[in-house]
């Protein structure tokens, strides 16, 4: 079961959201309590009740017809101004869609407002580059390997061949 200090938490209302979501507020937690009961961790629901509290204090939403693509884009773009990491706007919109999706589920959304390539894309991670010590230490390697062998790897090494490229034309 959710901690039952989250639970007072939320129904104490410290984020003032009483008034503004009468309505969503029983679906939401109807919604939380179904993820619970699949067996999410209860890091996982309080994950999800942060992102979607945020969502529907951050959008003033009262009732579900307010739920709509514009204001998801909105609030997207607003997430970006404010200078969230990429990472936590892709978690928040995750939770928003995965929300919206089991209210279409139940019947209580018609279609869901959370439209295709809405999530932004990752990052591409950084290329990393060989330090000093790390291209001195690889000569050393190459320099202990026999005289064919080493110039295969050399070959492959310096043509800049991903591993699995490498192993295909060797």
């Amino acid at each position: 079961a959710l901690c039952d200090k989250v639970k007072r938490n939320y129904y104490q209302n410290e984020l003032g959201m009483k008034d503004l979501s009468a309505k969503v507020a029983p679906l939401l937690e109807q919604y939380l309590d179904e993820r619970e009961v699949n067996g999410l961790s209860e890091f996982t629901i309080l994950h999800n009740r942060n992102s979607l509290d945020a969502f529907i204090r951050d959008n003033v939403i009262v009732e579900l017809k307010d739920l709509t693509t514009p204001m998801i884009q909105e609030w997207k773009a607003s997430l970006v101004e404010q200078e969230f990491h990429t990472e936590t706007i892709r978690g928040r919109l995750s939770d928003v869609r995965t929300f919206l999706n089991w209210l279409v589920e139940t019947g209580k959304l018609e279609k869901s407002p959370f439209g295709k390539k809405m999530l932004p894309q990752k990052n591409d991670p950084i290329p990393r580059f060989y330090t000093m010590e790390e291209y001195r230490a690889l000569d050393r390697a190459l320099a202990a390997i026999d005289h064919p062998t080493r110039l295969l790897c050399s070959l492959a090494h310096c043509s800049g061949l991903r591993k699995r490229e490498a192993l295909g034309v060797l």
